[in-house]
């Protein structure tokens, strides 16, 4: 039930229940302070004034807060600070998970310390011609190549020529996505590339193999599965193929062949923007590989080698 009544202070008419006495705060804090005794005529107009003024600009006060959305009152203010602190939590975890991660190599490699005076390598020289010593440097197995270029400046003749190189001493396995393995083009491509003594230490395989069973079966040798048959694994060209510059390491977790990462070379093939200014895909292959390999009106140019020096160039053809 409401009551009518008059402000014990100011005298203001109030409505409400039976126990509300005071118009507003002010009154009841000033009726306080007087001790209780403040009767409506013992008030001076001047004290009055102050009282109503004080109560009319809480009431405009409480008019702007009913008009104007409260931006962060304790429920917002709660609910925000327990999304950021999820937020913070999940990220976090990521990067622990990142840390922990399988593909990590900071996790999954040994930590090794070497002094400076050891010369001891794991690395096996390759027995190239003077030609191609000349412009790769002083590379060695196992290494990886990422070689660009337009349509028709000779990537693929350069990848090949650099297969016969490798067939001296050991086998190679080229992955040929761009052309049929039995039309005209592709097999003239091969005789004049590769010497007849070496040709059958090039395998070629017309897509990426897609399995476990697949790779193994591909590069493991039938009567020892502990050996593999290539020292070298050609791509031609991961632009076809849709992979990334971390296929090899996730091709190694995901299939469980160590050897994939650790013991095989890899030449990737790409291709180039029409404006020839650049390989496609991902930007980071320049950092996956030792050496960039441009290819450009029949002449391949070295724009990053960890082996030699950039800027070598080689005909080919």
């Amino acid at each position: 039930m409401s009551y009518r009544k008059n402000c014990l202070c100011c005298g203001r008419e109030i409505e409400g229940q039976i126990s509300k006495v005071f118009c507003r705060d002010a009154c009841r804090k000033r009726y306080k302070r007087r001790g209780g005794i403040i009767p409506i005529e013992g008030i001076s107009a001047e004290e009055l004034n102050t009282i109503k003024k004080t109560t009319d600009e809480k009431d405009t006060q409480e008019v702007d807060k009913n008009n104007t959305p409260k931006k962060n009152n304790s429920l917002e203010h709660y609910f925000y600070k327990k999304v950021m602190d999820v937020g913070a939590s999940i990220l976090e975890t990521q990067l622990k998970e990142g840390i922990k991660g399988k593909n990590n190599p900071a996790v999954n490699t040994p930590l090794i310390v070497q002094r400076g005076n050891n010369a001891e390598s794991n690395s096996t020289p390759c027995n190239f011609s003077p030609e191609m010593k000349e412009f790769l440097g002083k590379i060695s197995y196992p290494f990886k190549i990422l070689v660009w270029g337009l349509p028709g400046e000779g990537k693929s003749t350069f990848s090949m020529k650099l297969s016969d190189e490798i067939a001296k001493e050991y086998g190679s396995l080229y992955i040929m996505a761009e052309e049929n393995l039995n039309s005209d083009t592709f097999q003239d491509k091969k005789q004049r590339t590769l010497t007849p003594e070496r040709m059958r230490k090039v395998d070629f395989v017309n897509r990426l193999p897609v399995s476990e069973q697949e790779w193994k079966g591909l590069i493991l040798e039938e009567k020892d599965k502990s050996k593999v048959k290539y020292s070298t694994l050609f791509y031609d060209s991961v632009t076809k193929m849709d992979i990334t510059p971390f296929y090899i390491d996730q091709a190694a977790g995901l299939y469980k062949m160590n050897y994939f990462k650790n013991l095989l070379s890899h030449v990737f093939v790409t291709h180039a923007h029409k404006d020839g200014s650049m390989y496609r895909g991902d930007g980071s292959w320049a950092h996956e590989v030792d050496v960039v390999i441009r290819c450009k009106q029949g002449v391949a140019y070295t724009e990053k080698n960890r082996f030699g020096l950039v800027g070598k160039k080689f005909k080919i053809y």
